[in-house]
């Protein structure tokens, strides 16, 4: 099937002859031409504003993809912060000097606010060059729990693209995108807006948030969800399956159980991604009822250095690649399996010890829906620790004889782990704090622990 990968400097490209669909809503479509004059009409309004770095605050994903370009047809630099409340946006104020939202903001904020009308007044007119040097700002909090900065060009943005589009473009076309996760995490922003923008992909407008949302949109229709582990394991198969061409997931490691289910379910397997605001995509892998190995994208190379990975790929800028803080472990020069993080292997009493590989036997006890292990100190003495969600059946029987249920747990993991590696502190939490992409912060679980004592 051929297909044409289309940079930024074309989505607003339109013919009155052939309106093209780029947002569907229920039985309705909105066409790059309304796009291109409500775009136009926010542009005229961001030029009147002083500010140059503009946060975007949208529930709403075709007011996002609006205030996006108008921002950078208007030169200013869209600052996208992964927060999912609105509080935390205003706390984090210092990032930017304007926050563009369909919110009422009752907060103050060191900078300005622009609320733009809704619903936008399309207008004609002409828009400005863009460049693809561009930029737009993300943020990503890694294991600190602190912003951290990363710039990418519309070059780059447009790049992934390319470098994407043939492993899924056959399965994209003739669907419509429907996705849960916020567009301003860069997995979002390449797969709910570059993506399907540059192979002309009709995305929902409204973002599913409970998996009944998803079972809802049984139509005629084909769909893509781009989705997250979080979202995919709440999936209830008792509900009707939508017609789906294609589910891809990232942000977190997807248990094969979930795959297995998605794949009875809807008659498809689950594409992954391997990456970071960082790096960008890396690789991918396709699993149904077997673990597969991930399979690195063309270009993209892992060389050892010392105790880490480089990666060098087309998506990095830095000449000398970057550092990875992954264990990776190669089944030939193109795939690998992933051996956790290289931050989670950590030495105690001179032994090199694999959080992950801790976690994953916890997580094979009965009566454990879901668990996270940490290192901590107490009276000046490193010990691993556990933060456990229980059955209900599992939780009253720990109540009533703690001593004995946790001699229990640690003689079974003592047939898998050396002493040393058995947790000794054991703490009960009615869920392990994630973000919206299933990641964890270990400064909260670290928190979450003690909070619990």
């Amino acid at each position: 099937m051929s297909y044409q990968v289309r940079s930024i400097l074309q989505w607003l490209d339109t013919d009155s002859s052939n309106p093209v669909p780029v947002f569907c809503f229920k039985d309705q479509f909105i066409s790059v031409q309304d796009l291109r004059g409500e775009v136009v009409e926010l542009h005229h309004h961001l030029l009147t504003l002083s500010a140059k770095r503009v946060a975007l605050y949208f529930e709403d994903h075709y007011s996002f993809v609006i205030s996006l370009l108008a921002c950078l047809y208007a030169k200013k630099i869209p600052v996208l912060l992964s927060q999912t409340k609105l509080s935390r946006i205003a706390i984090e104020s210092q990032h930017y000097d304007l926050l563009l939202s369909e919110h009422t903001i009752d907060q103050d904020i060191d900078g300005e606010v622009f609320q733009p009308r809704e619903p936008f007044q399309p207008v004609p007119g002409d828009l400005p060059a863009l460049s693809l040097q561009q930029t737009i700002e993300l943020f990503t909090s890694g294991s600190s729990g602190h912003p951290k900065k990363v710039v990418k060009t519309l070059q780059q943005m447009d790049d992934e693209s390319r470098l994407i589009a043939p492993l899924l473009h056959s399965r994209l076309a003739d669907s419509c995108l429907l996705t849960t996760v916020n567009p301003c995490h860069l997995y979002g922003l390449t797969f709910t807006v570059w993506l399907p923008f540059s192979l002309g992909i009709p995305v929902n407008r409204k973002r599913v948030i409970f998996p009944e949302e998803f079972s809802a949109h049984v139509t005629n229709r084909c769909y893509t969800l781009i989705t997250s582990p979080a979202f995919l394991k709440r999936i209830d198969e008792t509900f009707s399956p939508p017609p789906t061409s294609l589910v891809l997931s990232a942000g977190g490691p997807l248990d094969l159980p979930v795959t297995t289910k998605i794949n009875a379910w809807l008659g498809v397997g689950v594409d992954e991604i391997y990456g970071s605001t960082e790096t960008g995509v890396m690789a991918h892998r396709y699993r149904e009822t077997i673990e597969r190995p991930w399979r690195c994208l063309p270009d993209v190379r892992f060389t050892p250095i010392e105790d880490h990975w480089l990666l060098k790929s087309p998506l990095v800028t830095e000449v000398t690649g970057l550092a990875l803080s992954d264990a990776l472990t190669f089944v030939d020069d193109d795939c690998f399996h992933l051996a956790g993080r290289l931050s989670r292997l950590i030495k105690l009493e001179e032994k090199r010890i694999s959080l992950d590989e801790i976690e994953r036997q916890v997580l094979a006890l009965e009566g454990i829906i879901d668990a996270a292990v940490m290192a901590i100190t107490q009276r000046g003495r490193k010990r691993i620790a556990a933060l456990v969600v229980m059955s209900a059946e599992q939780e009253q029987q720990w109540r009533l004889n703690r001593i004995a249920t946790e001699r229990l747990w640690r003689k079974t993991l003592g047939i898998y782990l050396e002493d040393i590696a058995i947790p000794r502190y054991w703490r009960s939490v009615t869920s392990i704090p994630c973000d919206a992409l299933h990641k964890r912060q270990e400064s909260r679980l670290q928190e979450l622990f003690f909070e619990t004592h």
